[in-house]
């Protein structure tokens, strides 16, 4: 999918591949072997000099977690060192079942998408929710269904005497996102992890889905190529009100990276999870203003649930784009993800009793007193 060139070509054909074995013939493996294929990625002779590091780690698997578990942090530690990191949002097709390592902050979470331009069944739904707070994830979706693919030449489960096979899943979406990474880091090698996921997650598709669904759409690498308006560091990639908090206020910044003058206009959209929109959640201090080429402006956004049902609310800020501050027709919308959290934290304490030697999960479901029902998954590894 990524660097093929031969019968099937790859998004990238060009790119060179080096790969760490870390889970055997049936999926499974450990977090250690994880580490340190990631380590050896921003290693590679082990010299303790990072110069020399790989530029992309595309990663199709993950497990229960957050964003603050030791895989979560190990991905964000390789970004801060200049690695774009591509992960597999996860293949449950349920709300709040990011897996990690996808959970990390600064990953470039990916869901699956079908050919029709719609989602896949089994793409994994954001955002993710934890006691350190919510953030929105995936972050873009790319092709993962009924996607034709090399494969090894043997006797293994996904192994065929063709090299090749269709398979589906989150784990073929994420190469997708991998390929394109290459494409623009070729084309602009100084470009930093953050401004490829930034490039990649303007230039996407509106598929027609929330934002925990699709995160910013899915991706278009010709679109990714232009020069756009872009929010500040904090709000860059998503923006987040936070966790158990009814009403907040938060500063937001509006960089234009053209070179002429260009017109904003600023749409605001939010909803539960599991409802429709509700004008009125998110407001707004200015929405429609014109930046002088690399100029800033800071304007506030305020969240605030009112008399609405607590629940974990979902949408964008959907930026329209003009040329010379004409404010005619758009010449592009770039959608950024928004999320808010205004529950109530509640720990649940679960005892498991297993006979057997098997990894297990199922779902914990919660009923609020307002008939809101939360959903989470549990994972748990029996030993007997």
């Amino acid at each position: 999918t990524v660097a093929a060139n031969g019968v099937l070509k790859g998004v990238a054909p060009d790119a060179t591949l080096v790969a760490y074995k870390v889970l055997n013939s049936g999926g499974g493996g450990s977090t250690a072997n994880i580490l340190k294929a990631l380590e050896k990625m921003l290693d590679p002779n082990g010299d303790g000099d990072y110069s020399d590091h790989y530029d992309i780690a595309s990663m199709s698997l993950g497990g229960f977690g957050n964003p603050d578990d030791p895989l979560s942090l190990a991905v964000d530690r390789l970004v801060s060192h200049g690695i774009v990191v591509v992960v597999a949002a996860g293949n449950t097709g349920k709300t709040f079942s990011i897996g990690s390592p996808g959970t990390a902050r600064r990953a470039i979470t990916v869901g699956s998408s079908k050919k029709d331009d719609t989602l896949s069944s089994f793409s994994s739904r954001g955002p993710v929710v934890w006691e350190g707070g919510v953030i929105s994830k995936p972050d873009i979706l790319a092709p993962g269904s009924s996607i034709r693919s090399t494969v090894p030449k043997g006797t293994c489960d996904a192994c065929s005497s063709s090299r090749y096979r269709t398979l589906s899943g989150t784990s073929m979406a994420a190469p997708h996102v991998s390929g394109a990474a290459a494409l623009l880091l070729q084309r602009s090698p100084t470009m930093t992890p953050e401004d490829v996921k930034e490039a990649l997650m303007h230039g996407t598709v509106d598929i027609g889905f929330k934002s925990f669904e699709q995160g910013a759409g899915r991706i278009s690498v010709i679109q990714s190529l232009d020069k756009d308006v872009r929010l500040g560091d904090d709000n860059r990639f998503s923006v987040s009100f936070g966790l158990g908090q009814r009403r907040v206020t938060k500063d937001i910044a509006v960089t234009s990276d053209r070179s002429s003058p260009t017109g904003v206009v600023i749409r605001s959209s939010l909803s539960p999870v599991d409802g429709a929109d509700i004008p009125g959640l998110l407001t707004l201090s200015s929405n429609t203003f014109c930046l002088s080429p690399s100029e800033t402006r800071t304007i506030q956004g305020v969240f605030d649930v009112g008399q609405q049902r607590l629940s974990t609310y979902v949408g964008y800020l959907d930026l329209d784009i003009f040329k010379d501050c004409s404010f005619a027709t758009p010449e592009k919308t770039v959608r950024v993800p928004v999320v808010a959290a205004p529950v109530n934290k509640l720990v649940v304490h679960i005892n498991v009793t297993t006979t057997s030697n098997t990894i297990s999960w199922g779902d914990i479901f919660v009923r609020g007193v307002d008939g809101t029902i939360v959903r989470t998954n549990v994972g748990w590894f029996g030993e007997t």
